[in-house]
C-alpha cells in the first residue's frame, strides 16, 4: 500500500473529481475512492491517511462547491456519491 501512496494515487483521482473534467471521468474516480476507503479496513492504511488529509479534503470538497456553484448538474459530487454507495461511508465525511 505505501508504494500506492508514494505513487499519489489519491491525488490522482481526487484531481479527476474537477468538475472541468467529464462526468464519466468523475464517476470512476469517486468510485475507485469508496472502494479503497470499503477495502482499506479499520486499520490505519497510507492511502486512508493520505485521503483523510486536510489537503484531500479541502481539495474534494472544494470540487464539489465549486461544481454546486457553477451549476454543472452532471458533475459527480464525491460526498452525495459515497451517501449513494453505503450509508457507513458518509461519516467519513
Amino acid at each position: 500500500m505505501q508504494w500506492l501512496r508514494e505513487s499519489q494515487l489519491i491525488k490522482s483521482l481526487v484531481e479527476k473529481l474537477n468538475p472541468n473534467e467529464e462526468p464519466e471521468l468523475h464517476e470512476n474516480a469517486a468510485q475507485a475512492l469508496v472502494d479503497i476507503i470499503r477495502y482499506s479496513g479499520p486499520a490505519g492504511s497510507p492511502l486512508m491517511d493520505e485521503l483523510e488529509s486536510k489537503e484531500t479534503v479541502e481539495a474534494i470538497l472544494g470540487y464539489s462547491l465549486t461544481a454546486t456553484e457553477k451549476g454543472y448538474s452532471d458533475a459527480v459530487s464525491f460526498p452525495d456519491y459515497l451517501r449513494g454507495c453505503h450509508s457507513s461511508l458518509f461519516l467519513l465525511l
